[in-house]
């Protein structure tokens, strides 16, 4: 097996918020003959300073495959068995460093070109991944923040639907406006609602961003993740299909959707959003009563939420992150620019 090369064809990393069209992008690229799609959440960058803290290097490379979270158990066996007999004789490599390696070599272990990867985090560490990576590409998944907000409420109604959606869809938004400027040839942001309605040309822009041939075929995918549903990839209809574009006008109440309004990033919205079906609406006194009222119990939804996980996990990765959702409550609100 050759040492760690430069692919022909840089890897992707596909993000968004959670019902985007992550997961659906990804099974696309399954369908690609030269990919190694790997559909499922990685955590290594979520965890990337505790890698580095594993001092010994077959520890820290066994334990970085865990990471990768392969569903091909052969293929975590194989990845592993390399890496840690890689990393000892590469002792000083960096973790990325590393987990490229590690990409690499299951890629060219399958036969493959490159390598495709999803991850709803991937956008809050693409400034890192793009500058660590100069091969890499990223896909940001955007799509209006009341349809996630909808598809939430659907698939789980006990959970936060406002706070940690919303503040997370400006937050990431406004990173991603940030990487067009900085990366504008390796960072490509895609509407939710232009690839099910246009899924062909909008696919054709995907495929020609990663440098790879785009055939018809590929959008033969699963109609994934259904909000209605528990998250997987198996459904008995196929395709990209625009029944779920504003479907929030149905699933979510008028305080819910004044509350959005009043968290949500305005020039962000108005910009890939101009014309959302509420947007004339009038509302009563009473109806922006009630949106704050829900505003206030939102947060303590995601806290006890947050709070349940710690309990569960004990980890101190758990807790980063809760701290790391705190920080979340407190917003520059959308009406401010």
């Amino acid at each position: 097996m050759p040492e760690s090369q430069t692919p022909q064809v840089g890897p992707l990393f596909i993000s968004g918020r959670q019902h985007s069209g992550n997961t659906v992008t990804a099974c696309v690229f399954e369908n690609v003959p030269d990919c190694l799609a790997v559909n499922v959440e990685g955590l290594f960058f979520e965890h990337r300073g505790l890698v580095r803290r594993i001092k010994d290097p077959a520890e820290r490379a066994a334990y970085l495959v865990d990471l990768l979270r392969f569903e091909d158990g052969a293929l975590a066996e194989q990845t592993r068995a390399w890496l840690v007999d890689w990393h000892r004789e590469h002792a000083d490599a960096s973790p990325v460093d590393v987990y490229r390696e590690a990409m690499r070599f299951a890629t060219a272990a399958r036969g493959k070109r490159f390598w495709v990867r999803r991850a709803t985090s991937y956008i809050f560490y693409a400034q890192e991944i793009l500058t660590l990576m100069p091969e890499a590409r990223m896909l940001f998944m955007l799509r209006n923040p009341y349809d996630i907000c909808a598809s939430l409420k659907r698939r789980n109604p006990q959970l936060d639907r406002l706070w940690s959606p919303v503040l997370s869809w400006n937050r990431g938004l406004r990173t991603a406006a940030r990487l067009q400027e900085a990366f504008p040839e390796r960072f490509l942001v895609v509407r939710y609602e232009d690839m099910v309605t246009e899924p062909t040309d909008v696919f054709r822009r995907i495929f020609a961003f990663v440098g790879v041939g785009f055939r018809e075929a590929y959008l033969d995918v699963p109609h994934v993740n259904r909000s209605e549903a528990q998250e997987t990839r198996a459904s008995a209809t196929r395709g990209l299909t625009p029944s779920r574009i504003y479907h929030y006008q149905d699933s979510l109440s008028s305080p819910e959707v004044a509350a959005i309004d009043l968290l949500v990033w305005k020039q962000g919205l108005l910009d890939h959003y101009p014309e959302l079906p509420h947007r004339k609406t009038t509302r009563r006194g009473s109806t922006w009563v009630k949106a704050l009222a829900l505003l206030a119990g939102s947060p303590i939804k995601l806290i006890r939420h947050e709070a349940r996980r710690v309990a569960r996990h004990d980890t101190r990765w758990q807790i980063r992150r809760l701290l790391r959702r705190a920080v979340l409550l407190v917003p520059r609100f959308g009406n401010r620019g």
